[in-house]
């Protein structure tokens, strides 16, 4: 059975790519972190996942009505890349964004800086549309050239 960590605040988006995963990889074991620290503090201490789906922008904590969720943070999954490789961690790691780009380096560019900053952890990104399903067509892809 593979383990799959899911970071990724927004719930509607996370609960698609949960039901995806479901549909799609009937065996895998799924998590779901919300959050900058809650998700990178379960990679870290619990090294036995074989996949991370990412996403760029997230609140450094998690939210909840006690509290927001912290400053947001518009590349917290390239912080956690980079922590991922300072770790020397196994984890494959596909971004997940439903964004063009990030303070104006779009996800072309970035692809590109990832794969030479953070090979061998980076696998790939995908462009995530609510309203489109080709995003479960290239994920699909990109998870079975992984795993």
């Amino acid at each position: 059975m593979k383990k799959v960590a899911i970071i990724e605040d927004r719930e509607d988006k996370a609960q698609q790519l949960i039901q995806f995963l479901k549909e799609d990889f009937e065996s895998f074991e799924v998590r779901h972190f919300s959050s900058y620290i809650s998700g990178l503090r379960e990679i870290i201490l619990n090294p036995t996942y074989d996949l991370l789906l990412l996403d760029m922008s997230m609140p450094n904590y998690d939210i909840s009505s006690a509290d927001p969720g912290g400053d947001f943070i518009p590349l917290a999954g390239k912080h956690i890349l980079n922590e991922l490789a300072l770790e020397d961690s196994n984890i494959s790691v596909i971004v997940v964004t439903q964004y063009g780009g990030f303070d104006g380096v779009s996800i072309s560019e970035l692809h590109k800086q990832f794969v030479l900053e953070f090979n061998p952890n980076y696998k790939g990104i995908v462009y995530y549309s609510a309203d489109k399903t080709s995003w479960k067509i290239n994920l699909k892809s990109l998870i079975n050239e992984v795993l």
